[in-house]
């Protein structure tokens, strides 16, 4: 039986937690920056890094 929450889910939680946090420490509304990192995680760490 497979976990509730994939591997993509918790990637791409961690990145949105991670820019809403920075996002809150320099003091810019982090709306933009986090729907920015909803939408650039990739499935895979090798499809990140290949993205052009």
């Amino acid at each position: 039986m497979k976990g509730l929450i994939g591997r993509r889910v918790l990637k791409t939680g961690l990145s949105v937690l991670l820019t809403a946090t920075i996002c809150h420490f320099i003091d810019i509304p982090p709306t933009f920056a986090v729907v920015t990192a909803i939408v650039t995680v990739e499935p895979t760490a090798a499809d990140s890094i290949k993205k052009d």
